[in-house]
């Protein structure tokens, strides 16, 4: 697995991967309305489920896009803890100690925040089982429950990764022109330059990061 310690614009840096697919960035396709509109012209039971369904797939896509960033990096830490070998890209600037001790800070705060929230979750568990006298599935103890195995395992997964067995550390003189790039306060095409510095590095959704 290829994980790359990437700048931050200011100070600092962060974990990118994209050796994992998040399919819920992947649109789903749509199959198109015979009537040419989107629009039901009565409110018939048809036009009731084309309109549930629309707000349905609404709200899905606003979690989706509003919990993006959450899920690629859960994403990561789960791969990274699974993975037989793991390879850490870094700028060159910087020596093989340095890079090793950026990427074990990073997960440790990964498997910190995890433990954190496994706690906090599970300490709301028995709110959740309150809500079962209301009729209905009860979707606050369903989250609650699985937010809180989530974390658990993404924090057992995060120790994995912290292991030595299997790490390679590798010097990347584009991540140091990406540095310096994003260092720049003033620069024109920004997001051209680094898309370009990204399909280098063989990483084609690098741009989006930024």
């Amino acid at each position: 697995m290829d994980i790359y310690l990437l700048p931050k614009k200011r100070d600092g840096y962060l974990l990118y991967s994209e050796d994992f697919q998040d399919q819920a960035l992947i649109p789903e396709s749509e199959a198109p309305d015979g009537n040419g509109s989107d629009l039901p012209t009565a409110p018939d039971n048809g036009g009731k489920a084309k309109f549930r369904t629309r707000l349905w797939e609404g709200l899905k896509a606003g979690y989706q896009a509003a919990t993006r960033e959450r899920r690629r990096a859960e994403q990561m830490l789960q791969d990274a803890g699974e993975m037989p070998a793991i390879r850490v890209h870094f700028s060159d600037h910087l020596t093989k100690a340095e890079a090793k001790a950026i990427y074990q800070q990073l997960i440790e705060g990964q498997v910190r925040k995890h433990k954190r929230w496994m706690m906090v979750d599970g300490a709301l568990l028995p709110l959740g089982a309150l809500f079962t006298i209301v009729p209905g599935p009860n979707l606050l103890l369903a989250y609650l429950a699985w937010r809180t195995l989530s974390h658990y395992k993404l924090q057992k997964k995060g120790r994995r990764a912290l292991a030595d067995n299997g790490i390679e550390y590798i010097p990347e003189p584009l991540l140091q022109q990406l540095t310096r790039l994003l260092r720049k306060r003033f620069c024109w095409n920004r997001k051209g330059k680094i898309r370009r510095i990204g399909l280098g590095l063989e990483l084609e959704q690098l741009e989006q990061v930024y």
